[in-house]
């Protein structure tokens, strides 16, 4: 009984993966996260030095040392509410100088969430 248990733990997590990843190759990755780029009609808003420093803690490997940070932006999504994505490259481990991308938005929870994409095209500066 205890096999069959875990058994049907694994049979879950991968089934709910494949879900996601069907979601996402079909194109409807919006109700998991915010998009990797800024929309149109998103509302570009000013600086929010305590936001990002939420975001920053939350992800602290962009204060690592041989983190180069390009270009940043905030703004207000209608339906994410305030998003702030840096741009980002690790030249250590960068392949053909791409561009790496971290978005970060608060839950209705109140819990600062994070992802990082890769090969991002940059944002302007």
């Amino acid at each position: 009984m205890r096999w069959y248990g875990g058994f049907a733990r694994i049979f879950v997590f991968f089934v709910w993966v494949a879900n996601i990843g069907d979601a996402m190759s079909a194109g409807y990755s919006d109700f998991l996260f915010p998009p990797p780029s800024p929309q149109a009609g998103e509302q570009q808003l000013d600086d929010d030095p305590d936001f990002r420093r939420e975001c920053l803690d939350a992800a602290g490997f962009l204060v690592d040392e041989g983190v180069v940070v390009h270009a940043s932006r905030i703004s207000l999504n209608d339906h994410w509410g305030v998003i702030l994505r840096i741009d980002f490259e690790i030249p250590a481990l960068s392949m053909n100088g791409s561009t790496d991308r971290l978005v970060c938005w608060k839950h209705p929870s109140g819990e600062i969430r994070t992802l990082v994409t890769t090969d991002e095209a940059p944002m302007p500066r």
